[in-house]
């Protein structure tokens, strides 16, 4: 198969990044998981302190409310870790969109050949720098979204807050998964095409080498 397109390269760079958020975002979603129980264990802690049950004693029960204050502090710092490598992903695209729009930039000013493959595919520079604008645009409103809840809806010790952020934390929203597939589905039939463009290469050559 030729040589992978820059433009097409960098849709593929895109996609990794993608994997790479949603790794990201599960072990963040975990971490959630995390805090929502150690804050209905520190809640029920919390209740014992007025009336402690007998196999408690208040220095007990002080030091296990401290703990679970330290887990709660912990878990939050790695929901900001989790921010901080959104943020890093969205800065792997915007370069990967900027090479893309040397590209589109490049192919105005000159006449550039698109082979067959890219023109059944729908992978052209143009079509490449739309559908990478669309995936980080969506990725970007999430970030944001993501940043409101955190540092505008999340209110430690209510339990029931907590887990409404981390509902809203995970569902996505601002993003549909449809875009990339769509556009990763597009590689595989450039992919394809490109398979068997080389394929039928290969048999012209032959052919012309067998006559006499």
């Amino acid at each position: 198969m030729s040589a992978i397109p820059q433009h097409v390269n960098q849709l593929m760079r895109i996609d990794k990044l993608n994997k790479e958020w949603a790794r990201t975002h599960a072990q963040s979603c975990a971490v959630f998981s995390l805090l929502v129980n150690i804050e209905t264990q520190r809640e029920a802690t919390l209740s014992f302190t007025s009336k402690p049950p007998s196999f408690l004693d208040s220095k007990t029960i002080n030091l296990l409310i401290y703990k679970q204050t330290c887990e709660i502090a912990d878990n939050v710092s790695r929901i900001h870790r989790s921010l901080d490598e959104f943020t890093k992903i969205i800065k792997s695209m915007r370069m990967a969109l900027h090479e893309i729009s040397k590209l589109v930039l490049a192919s105005a000013s000159a006449k550039i050949h698109i082979d067959d493959a890219l023109v059944i595919s729908d992978l052209s520079v143009d079509s490449a720098h739309l559908y990478a604008t669309r995936i980080i645009d969506m990725y970007e409103k999430e970030l944001v979204y993501k940043r409101g809840l955190v540092f505008g809806g999340l209110t430690l010790n209510n339990v029931e807050n907590v887990t409404r952020v981390w509902e809203s934390w995970a569902s996505q929203s601002r993003i549909n998964f449809e875009v990339e597939e769509d556009v990763m589905d597009k590689i595989k039939v450039w992919k394809r095409c490109g398979e068997y463009a080389n394929i039928q290469t290969r048999k012209t050559v032959k052919q012309r080498k067998s006559k006499p």
